[in-house]
């Protein structure tokens, strides 16, 4: 998530591991490690940002996803400050 974060400018606010048992996914092709993360950006950035989650090297499965505007307009024309909190898993071989 870091170099994720440095490349589209976004701010992370919170990285969360979720409880995770490796014994859930025993009998399927792979588990989930699960996580929540919290990043700030205008909108452009956050659409990047999953945009680099969905190319990236690892799979990974969205459980939820919620956004929310902080505040008005920046002074700066770059659009408003979005909080977006992904609740994921991120996929591996047992």
């Amino acid at each position: 998530f870091y170099e994720i974060e440095s490349e589209t400018g976004v701010r992370e606010v919170s990285l969360q591991p979720n409880g995770a048992d490796p014994r859930k996914g025993a009998n399927s092709f792979c588990y989930g490690i699960g996580y929540t993360v919290t990043v700030e950006g205008n909108f452009r950035q956050l659409l990047d940002f999953v945009g680099r989650l969905e190319s990236g090297h690892y799979f990974y499965r969205l459980i939820s996803a919620s956004a929310s505007r902080k505040g008005d307009r920046n002074v700066s024309g770059s659009g408003a400050v979005i909080s977006l909190t992904l609740n994921l898993e991120l996929l591996g071989l047992p």
